[in-house]
């Protein structure tokens, strides 16, 4: 197989339209790639997936959390997701409010990124940005109930993580499902967070998409959208 970039251009016009109210009179229409990304049967979510509460977050201790839920990639001590998506925390006790986690791994595209996500006592934490790898979870203080963290199964707090840049919604165009890839999806797309560099406190860098379907396994997703040509559109570099 090979491959060729044709132009490196931001912007791409074609054929021989004129008007003198488009483009500065210049020759040309603007085309705009369509981009297919293809997520196939992701697994369903895990909430425990990276951290057990009967392991060891079992009142976590401030500093590192080692990683022991069925996501441990036991060769690298990793967690290995099989789809990048974002992440859900929760302690068993009302009042850890004030731990703070920091999830340190790779996104979709294998850029480093680190995400802070705050516990709120019972009421799970979903994160903003899409991993496919954990490699670190370090806590600031003890937690008095026990922690888990994985991967949410409620459909709203679910995102997939989008493989090139989603500058705007208005660049977000179809999305199908299915076994067979035969129904309209019509979830919800959430755009790149622009902030360059990153943080470990905004969004994803490249966008996230949130199925209306629950993966489970057997659900293929197909998404359409125009991406980002420039270099960020695969991710704003991490200030770490």
């Amino acid at each position: 197989m090979s491959r060729h970039t044709i132009t490196h251009a931001d912007e791409i016009f074609i054929g021989d339209p004129q008007a003198g109210g488009i483009n500065g009179a210049k020759r040309g229409v603007e085309v705009a790639p369509l981009h297919q990304q293809k997520i196939l049967a992701p697994i369903a979510g895990d909430v425990d997936g990276l951290v057990t509460a009967a392991g060891s977050g079992a009142t976590a201790a401030a500093g590192d959390v080692p990683i022991d839920g069925a996501f441990l990639n036991a060769t690298t001590g990793f967690g290995d997701i099989s789809t990048a998506r974002n992440l859900q925390i929760v302690s068993t006790n009302a009042g850890d409010t004030t731990q703070v986690l920091t999830i340190t791994g790779r996104d979709i595209v294998g850029n480093p990124q680190v995400e802070e996500m705050t516990a709120n006592g019972t009421t799970p934490v979903v994160g903003l940005k899409a991993f496919s790898v954990v490699e670190s979870i370090s806590n600031s203080v003890v937690f008095a109930g026990n922690l888990t963290v994985g991967t949410s199964v409620t459909q709203a707090n679910i995102k997939l993580g989008l493989d090139a840049g989603l500058e705007s919604l208005f660049d977000a165009v179809h999305a199908l499902t299915g076994a067979a890839v035969v129904t309209e999806e019509g979830g919800a797309f959430a755009a790149a967070d622009s902030t360059s560099p990153a943080t470990a406190t905004t969004g994803d860098t490249k966008g996230t998409y949130t199925p209306a379907v629950i993966p489970n396994g057997a659900l293929n997703y197909i998404l359409w959208y125009h991406p980002d040509l420039t270099k960020d559109g695969y991710g704003q570099n991490y200030a770490g």
